[in-house]
């Protein structure tokens, strides 16, 4: 509404010719604006929204100055002097009024929010455990629920949030899920708290096939739809960190080449102090400057294992090479072999998926009647054949990396199966 609001006043500018009528016009629709930006405080960060309130109240000072210069009521239209005095002082007021009509709009913003932080948190804060939502706080709306919910945030660091206030917002908004269930947009709110602050992914893929029986406008299906990509894409690199489509396989080699790279840096810096300390003229600010790139490139390294790895929770390749910047770089052997051995159980029941792809092929049994109709059985047949073929079968990747031999390909390279 907001977007269309801005556009509504471009075009009232451009298009309308009647001054008295395109003044009215975005005196409405800029009051509007205001309003709707006060009201929801959309975005996330609440000094945006203290900004954005301002300017449209200014914005809105400024449509209902150009109205009385437009109207000039108590103004004698005969007398040119008269009417050339009032437009002065409505510009000279114009000018003076801005500021101060920015600084209301960003005081009422604050108002606004301060309202739901101080107000409205303290009675969840001070309900006692079992009080039903209703008596804590009646919501009426979803995006007051997301409102307060995000009033909640605390972060302990860059990358991890505070877990009593997670817990403050997982009451939040169970509360306005038991006072406002049929809203569609109240159970994307919750499937996206599910999936983004706690990690529960399949919770929060289950609460969001509930959102579709509710009848959810053109933007919220949207939401949805976006949602379940995710999901999808989630679900199938959740295991081996390979992508099932292209988008997700172009995320995979950016995350891990952003880890290679982060990787990378920590090992320059380390070998730059290490360098710095065989010169026999080394100075205090230049060792002082190669530790604290050091530790700098340390910390950034290790903030972009935890984000990719979260993403990633199931490549072997991403835990492999985190094992390895543990061991090398942190000097913590203790968590590289964890990670480690995490790393060599993944990629060792990836090979042997791989290696197994055919084991199955000998409990095909074609059923009398539906045999030759069964197209999978049919091509599992045919595989088998060529497996038991007296001739060697070598079956290949795209990299060249050998997924499977027959019988015949061992006995003539004289390597065991699994040594092939």
């Amino acid at each position: 509404m907001a977007f269309g609001l801005r556009m509504g006043i471009t075009l009232v500018n451009t298009l309308v010719t009647n001054n008295k009528w395109m003044a009215s016009a975005q005196l409405i629709m800029s009051w509007c604006l205001f309003y709707i930006v006060w009201k929801w405080s959309p975005h996330a960060y609440a000094v945006v929204n203290y900004i954005r309130s301002g300017s449209y109240a200014c914005i809105f000072f400024c449509a209902t100055m150009l109205t009385f210069l437009q109207f000039l009521p108590n103004v004698d239209r005969s007398d040119p002097e008269a009417v050339y005095a009032y437009q002065q002082n409505i510009t000279i007021g114009l000018w003076a009024g801005m500021g101060p009509a920015f600084l209301w709009g960003a005081v009422a913003s604050w108002m606004r929010l301060s309202y739901f932080t101080v107000h409205v948190l303290r009675k969840f804060k001070e309900a006692p455990p079992g009080t039903r939502a209703k008596f804590i706080y009646r919501f009426r709306d979803p995006r007051e629920v997301e409102i307060v919910a995000r009033c909640c945030r605390k972060w302990v660091d860059e990358d991890t949030l505070d877990k009593e206030s997670v817990e403050l917002a997982e009451k939040v908004l169970r509360a306005g899920m038991s006072l406002l269930p049929k809203e569609p947009y109240m159970v994307i709110l919750m499937s996206s708290f599910l999936i983004d602050v706690q990690g529960s992914y399949q919770s929060g893929y289950t609460v969001l096939q509930t959102a579709k029986k509710l009848r959810p406008n053109f933007l919220e299906r949207f939401a949805i739809f976006a949602r379940e990509q995710a999901h999808t894409q989630k679900a199938s690199s959740g295991k081996t960190g390979q992508a099932a489509d292209l988008v997700s396989y172009v995320e995979y080699m950016r995350n891990y080449r952003l880890a290679l790279r982060a990787h990378t840096d920590a090992l320059i810096a380390i070998k730059g102090f290490w360098k710095l300390l065989t010169r026999h003229d080394v100075s205090f600010a230049s060792l002082a400057n190669a530790v604290l790139q050091m530790d700098t490139t340390v910390l950034q390294a290790e903030k972009v294992y935890r984000q990719v790895l979260q993403r990633h929770v199931g490549s072997w390749r991403l835990m492999k090479m985190y094992a390895r910047f543990l061991e090398v770089i942190k000097n913590d052997p203790w968590s590289a072999s964890h990670w480690l051995a995490e790393g060599e159980e993944l990629q060792a029941a990836e090979e042997e998926a791989k290696n197994n792809v055919f084991s199955d092929l000998d409990k095909v049994e074609l059923e009398e009647g539906e045999g030759e109709d069964n197209e999978a059985i049919r091509k599992a047949k045919a595989l088998r054949a060529q497996m038991e073929d007296v001739r060697a079968v070598v079956v290949i990747n795209a990299k060249a990396i050998i997924q499977t031999v027959n019988q015949a390909a061992c006995e003539i390279f004289g390597y065991a199966k699994n040594d092939m």
